[in-house]
Parts: structure tokens; C-alpha cells; sequence
């Protein structure tokens, strides 16, 4: 799986709005150099309708060997690869497993309840002297329309969560997630069904193949779309191939 080839394809296969909200824009623009000014991160802000990033360096960006004055602050692209170049590898493809499901659980969200949530994860940044800081690395997601337009990545120092959270900035709820133990979500029975499903078998020849009743196999699809939050078998089969569980 490349986690950042199936997030991108998330971000660009939503259905955005015709006309751009330039509104929205200058919101999370405002938004990104408040929070690099008072928090000294470095804000990024991706445009995922124009695939475009705007880049405002807080003081975190000099702890990095960063150079604010020569650090490209508008790029083509909703990646920041300058950025990306100096998180330790292991922990850069964590991030993109990571913000792909947390694509996922904000798209199941109402949508006056999708911008109450944040993401907050650990990551390990290189700093001038080639060792790695322990940083914190937040995502929010600005909606427009029925589609999630703007995504605000946050990079500061680590107040000292380890793992990683996908937090209610309403009620302070946090909801804990293990990328790296994306394949204990499914049990194995249900990634045996849910590969034979993906190869177009029905249940029948499922619970002949598997020597199970066709109950139980419906029961175990019934469980692998409410563990997925998935609303169909072909959402399912999308979401568990995302996840590398089938």
C-alpha cells in the first residue's frame, strides 16, 4: 500500500463545490498564521480543490534548521515535501496511515460535527544536527459544501503525548489509534471473508469454501461493515485494501 498515493486519491475524488469559496480560504489562512504566531508551529495549509499548500513558519521552523526566509511558503502541490524531507522515515508513512483514517472517520461525521475534531500524533523531525526532535503533528479539516476543502497540518514541539489521537475539541474526548495495529481490526475470519467477498463470491459458495453456514458468513459481514463504518461491502473492501488488511 502507498498510504499517500490512497489519501490523495481521497482528497481529490470528493465532489467540491463549482464555485471556490474564497471565504473558506482566507479563514484558514488566518487561521494557520495565528497558530504559527502564537504557537510557534510551522501551519500548513493544503487546498485540496486546487492541490495548492501555503507555508507560514513559526519559530518551530528554526528549531528544524529550517530557514523561514528560504522556506517555500506557496507550493503546486498539497504535500510539503520540504517538510516531509526531514521526518524520520518510519514515522512519515505512520502519518499518511494515520490521516487516511482519520479522512475516513471525519467523512462518517454529520457534517455540522466534522470541524469539532483534530488529530494529534508524534513524530520524530531532524533537526540542523541531524538528531530527531520529538515533535507533534496536528491535522484539521475545514469543510465546504459536502466536501472537506482545506486541511490545516500543524508542526510543533511535543508536549509529551506518545501515541497518537483523534481528538473532540468540544467535549475533549479522545479517540485512540493504532495505525500499526490496523490489522488486529478485523479478526481473521473476517479478513477470509472479506477477501473471498472482494473476489465476487457470494455467501453461499463463501461458507461452502470455508465450511461455515451462510449465517455465519453474513453475520461476519455484518461485523466487518460496523468495524469499518463501512455503509456497503464495496466501501468495505475500499476502506480494508487502504488498511492492507485484505
Amino acid at each position: 500500500m502507498n498510504p499517500e498515493k490512497n489519501l490523495y486519491k481521497e482528497f481529490t475524488a470528493q465532489q467540491f463545490d463549482r464555485d471556490i469559496n474564497h471565504d473558506i480560504l482566507q479563514e484558514g489562512l488566518l487561521a494557520a498564521r495565528i497558530y504559527a504566531s502564537t504557537e510557534c508551529a510551522i501551519a500548513v495549509l493544503s487546498d485540496l480543490r486546487t492541490d495548492r499548500s501555503y507555508i507560514c513558519p513559526g519559530e518551530a521552523a528554526a528549531i528544524l534548521g529550517l530557514d523561514a526566509a528560504t522556506l517555500t511558503h506557496e507550493t503546486g502541490s498539497v504535500w510539503e515535501t520540504e517538510i516531509f524531507s526531514i521526518i524520520h522515515p518510519d514515522d512519515l508513512r505512520r502519518k499518511h496511515v494515520e490521516e487516511l483514517n482519520f479522512f475516513h472517520f471525519i467523512s462518517r461525521q454529520p457534517r455540522n460535527r466534522q470541524q469539532r475534531f483534530y488529530l494529534a500524533s508524534p513524530l520524530r523531525m531532524r533537526t540542523k544536527s541531524g538528531q530527531y526532535a520529538k515533535m507533534l503533528h496536528r491535522i484539521f479539516y475545514f469543510t465546504s459544501g459536502n466536501a472537506i476543502r482545506l486541511a490545516l497540518c500543524l508542526y510543533g514541539i511535543n508536549p509529551g503525548i506518545d501515541s497518537t489521537l483523534i481528538i473532540n475539541s468540544v467535549t475533549g474526548e479522545t479517540i485512540h489509534v493504532d495505525s500499526q495495529g490496523c490489522d488486529r481490526l478485523l479478526s481473521e475470519r473476517e479478513r477470509s471473508v472479506l477477501a473471498l467477498v472482494a473476489n465476487g463470491m457470494k455467501s453461499k459458495d463463501i461458507a461452502e469454501i470455508l465450511c461455515i453456514s451462510p449465517y455465519t458468513v453474513n453475520r461476519h459481514r455484518q461485523n466487518i461493515l460496523y468495524k469499518l463504518q463501512a455503509a456497503n461491502s464495496t466501501e468495505a473492501i475500499r476502506i480494508a485494501r487502504d488498511l492492507d488488511l485484505i
